[in-house]
């Protein structure tokens, strides 16, 4: 899709901000987001949208990785499926992720049907992303995981 088509297709103002993009929701479909990029390269769009296609042929990733729909012609445009933010008591739900993803902070990740996702993935450690056998728990999730099986252990003592 074109620039153009796709500005016609979201809102006037941008629901979310940034450093490097801008996210608006679509007029049309409440399912769907849109993220512009503003930055002079749209580096996390391509590599969002180049990662979404890479992962078609692992199946896994599916349900780990927010789907992309569309990426603009120049990239400064990338549809991406809409994903509500998560709450502090999703924390210890968050599923483990690729090593590769360098963008781990709780507002990385949105839900979606009950499914907790990465909606951003545009920043990546390039040495990490070579080795797709490699998952972690974002340190935030591990937390909250560790957490909650220490409330569960003294729940059963009591």
């Amino acid at each position: 899709m074109s620039e153009a088509d796709i500005e016609m297709l979201i809102e006037a103002k941008p629901f979310a901000k940034g450093t490097a993009r801008h996210a608006y929701r679509m007029k049309s479909d409440p399912n769907s987001i849109v993220k512009k990029s503003v930055q002079p390269r749209n580096y996390s769009n391509f590599l969002e949208w180049t990662i979404w296609l890479g992962s078609e042929t692992h199946p896994q990733l599916e349900n780990v990785l927010g789907r992309c729909h569309c990426l603009s012609i120049t990239g400064q445009y990338l549809i991406m499926e809409r994903l509500d933010d998560i709450e502090k008591a999703d924390y210890r739900l968050i599923p483990d992720i690729p090593a590769w993803c360098n963008d781990t902070k709780p507002s990385a990740f949105g839900k979606r049907n009950g499914v907790i996702k990465i909606r951003d993935y545009g920043m990546v450690r390039f040495s990490d992303l070579l080795n797709q056998s490699l998952v972690k728990p974002p340190a935030f999730a591990l937390s909250a995981r560790t957490q909650a099986l220490i409330d569960d252990a003294k729940r059963g003592c009591q």
